[in-house]
């Protein structure tokens, strides 16, 4: 009889032990609101990309420049820029980048018109300038 007592016994403490500790895990897991010490989230919308080729005109391309995104706009592209503080700095060494937001769906109704085409040519723009 003792001997059912203790392994009931031993089975209840573990039982409990276990549902302690996965009530703890899940908590600590699903608590955004527990942040490290000393952490400073940054601003979703502050983005710099740096370290990439950026071809800001056909004649004209920036070497280990950096791109400034502040929500949806880019509002500078220079070589040798510090990125502003609290941006999101995102290392693209290696890549070139063509900066411009492109929207992939565009609704055409030409109606059995010719559409009218209009070509802008980097040569035209003497100041080829990238800043917002």
């Amino acid at each position: 009889m003792q001997k059912s007592f203790l392994k009931s016994q031993l089975l209840l403490a573990m039982a409990s032990w276990s549902m302690g500790w996965l009530v703890l895990s899940g908590a600590a897991a699903s608590s955004p609101d527990l942040l490290p010490p000393g952490y400073e989230p940054r601003p979703l919308g502050l983005h710099a990309l740096s370290g990439g080729n950026i071809i800001v005109s056909p004649s004209l391309t920036l070497t280990n420049a950096m791109l400034i995104i502040e929500g949806d706009t880019i509002v500078r592209v220079e070589e040798d820029l510090t990125p502003p503080t609290g941006a999101r700095v995102w290392d693209m060494t290696g890549t070139t980048l063509y900066p411009g937001f492109i929207d992939p769906y565009v609704l055409t109704t030409t109606e059995g018109e010719k559409p009218q085409v209009t070509r802008t040519h980097a040569e035209e723009d003497a100041t080829h300038r990238a800043t917002g």
